[in-house]
């Protein structure tokens, strides 16, 4: 079997028809055939916002995307008021949390990516719920109070474009910080300051 020149069949469809219908053992040349598209990430997105934008509450303006252009800083928030960002997938700015008074962030569990600064100052709990499907941020900024006891609630990260930053104190420890910081496939430089 052979087909050439024929900007109506796509590869997959000629390779589709071949298994299914072509005896085993026949030649067959797909020559010129239509290559399959690489599926568009932003496709279904529904993109909101511009790179300007800072949102820092209420959450509304957000609501129902996917994609926001801009950034968000979630400064002493409680868990119900976050419900608006429950369908982000992608923030282009930065993600800020400041001195919050929750540790439930599960509104921000489709949140895979942050584009610039992926910044926690201050945080009041032991960990933070809600952050399992962040895999990649642009810097990585944990300033903490010194509440913290695992970096587990981060999974999924494992890619920091640029740089990280940990500043923070028991009951975190060093080999903790370290072993989160292995995992990390880290593009700039890496600064760790803990106190006693």
């Amino acid at each position: 079997m052979v087909a050439r020149r024929n900007a109506n069949l796509t590869a997959e469809a000629l390779e589709s028809f071949a298994a299914s219908r072509v005896r085993s053992g026949a030649l067959v040349s797909l020559t010129d055939a239509v290559p399959k598209e690489p599926p568009d990430p932003d496709a279904e997105a529904v993109v909101c916002g511009q790179p300007s934008d800072l949102v820092i509450g209420p959450y509304t303006s957000v609501a129902g995307c996917t994609r926001f252009r801009g950034s968000i800083h979630l400064s002493d928030t409680t868990a119900g008021t976050l419900e608006p960002l429950s369908s982000l997938v992608h923030i282009d700015g930065s993600l800020t949390l400041f001195r919050n008074h929750t540790d439930d962030f599960t509104a921000l569990r489709n949140l895979r990516r942050v584009g610039a600064k992926f910044q926690m100052r201050l945080l009041q709990g032991p960990g933070l719920d809600g952050f399992d499907a962040l895999a990649e941020v642009g810097e990585l900024r944990l300033l903490s109070s010194g509440e913290l006891t695992s970096l587990d609630w981060l999974p999924a990260l494992t890619r920091v474009r640029e740089s990280a930053l940990v500043m923070t104190a028991p009951p975190l420890s060093m080999e903790d910080i370290e072993s989160f910081l292995s995992r990390l496939d880290i593009g700039g430089e890496t600064a760790v300051m803990t106190s006693e």
